[in-house]
C-alpha cells in the first residue's frame, strides 16, 4: 500500500501527516501540477521543516514550568558582530548551566539569535533553573522573562523564534558568512518520537479522529496537493488534555475527567457529530 501515515509524539501533542508515497498518483486520482523546485521553493521547504523540527523539540521538552527569556544589551555594549553575539550567549549559558548544577537542578534550553531588523539579542527557551541566576548572570544588559503558557502546543513560539533565526541567517549571508544552525540546544533534550506506517486508501481518505483524552487543534488541519510533488496529503495536530497528560496510551479506556469548555482552537472528544470528523486513528 503506497499510502503512508507519519505520527510524531512530542510532549502533549500528537502530529499526524498522511500522504501518498509513490511517484504515480493513487488509483482514481490525478496527480496535481508538479512545479519545478526553484531555489526559493527549496528555501521555503527547508524553512518549514526547520520550524517543524523546532516546534516538536519545544513541545517534547518544555512545559508551563519553563520560561521564554530574551537577552538584550545596554547602550554601548552591543556586540560588534553576530559571532560576538553567539559567543556572549554561549558563555552565559555555560555559567547558567554550572550554577544550576551546583543547586542540584538540571537546565534545559533551546536558543536562537536575533540579528535582523532590531538590535542584536538572544531568545532562549529554558526550564529547570533558578530565576535569580537567570537575571544576575547576564551582565551586559536587560533580561526579559515570560512564563510559558500551559497550552502545551508551542507552535506560535516556535514560529516567532524561527523568524528571528532566519533573519539572522540572512544577515550572515549578506555579510558573506556561512550561515550557522538556526537553533542550538542543550545536550539533555529528548527527541520527539516519530513513527511511520502504511495505511489503506480508505483510511487515507478518512477525516481526523479525536481519541478520548485528546483535542483536535482546528487551525492545524491542512489538506491538499503538494506543489512540489503533486501528491495529496492531510495533516493535523491533536493535543492531550492536561488532566490526562500522564497517560502514554492514546486509546486509554479510563473514564475521562469532566472537561471544561473547549477553547476556540480545539474540538474535544465527545463533541457533537456536527463538529467532530470521522475517525482514522
Amino acid at each position: 500500500m503506497p499510502y503512508m501515515k507519519e505520527i510524531c509524539v512530542a510532549g502533549r501533542t500528537l502530529e499526524v501527516r498522511k500522504y501518498y508515497n509513490f511517484h504515480t498518483p493513487p488509483p482514481g486520482e490525478h496527480r496535481g501540477k508538479k512545479e519545478t523546485p526553484t531555489p526559493e521553493r527549496i528555501r521555503k521547504a527547508n524553512y518549514r521543516k526547520a520550524e517543524t523540527d523546532l516546534r516538536r523539540l519545544i513541545n517534547a521538552n518544555f512545559t508551563d514550568e519553563g520560561y521564554s527569556v530574551t537577552l538584550t544589551y545596554r547602550k554601548g555594549e552591543e556586540p560588534r558582530s553576530i559571532e560576538d553575539l553567539r559567543k556572549d550567549t554561549t558563555v552565559y549559558l555555560k555559567k547558567l548551566t554550572a550554577a544550576t548544577k551546583k543547586k542540584g537542578m538540571i537546565l534545559k534550553y533551546v536558543y536562537v539569535l536575533g540579528a535582523g531588523r532590531h538590535r542584536r539579542h538572544s531568545h532562549i527557551v529554558m526550564q529547570g533553573m533558578d530565576l535569580e541566576d537567570v537575571s544576575t548572570l547576564w551582565t551586559k544588559g536587560h533580561v526579559s522573562m515570560t512564563r510559558l503558557y500551559s497550552d502545551g502546543d508551542y507552535r506560535e513560539l516556535a514560529a516567532y523564534l524561527m523568524k528571528n533565526a532566519e533573519e539572522t541567517r540572512e544577515q550572515e549571508k549578506h555579510q558573506g558568512i556561512k550561515p550557522h544552525r538556526r537553533h542550538n540546544t542543550s545536550h539533555n533534550l529528548v527527541k520527539p518520537r516519530v513513527r511511520k506506517e502504511k495505511i489503506s486508501a480508505k483510511e487515507f481518505r478518512k477525516n481526523p479522529r479525536i481519541p478520548k483524552g485528546y483535542q483536535l487543534i482546528k487551525d492545524t488541519i491542512a489538506a491538499g496537493v503538494s506543489d512540489l510533488t503533486g501528491m495529496p496529503y492531510l495533516s493535523y495536530t491533536l493535543i492531550k488534555d492536561k488532566d490526562n497528560a500522564g497517560s502514554k496510551d492514546i486509546h486509554s479506556k479510563r473514564t475521562e475527567r469532566k472537561h471544561r469548555r473547549a477553547g476556540p482552537r480545539c474540538i474535544r472528544a465527545g463533541d457533537s457529530d456536527e463538529e467532530r470528523p470521522d475517525c482514522d486513528l
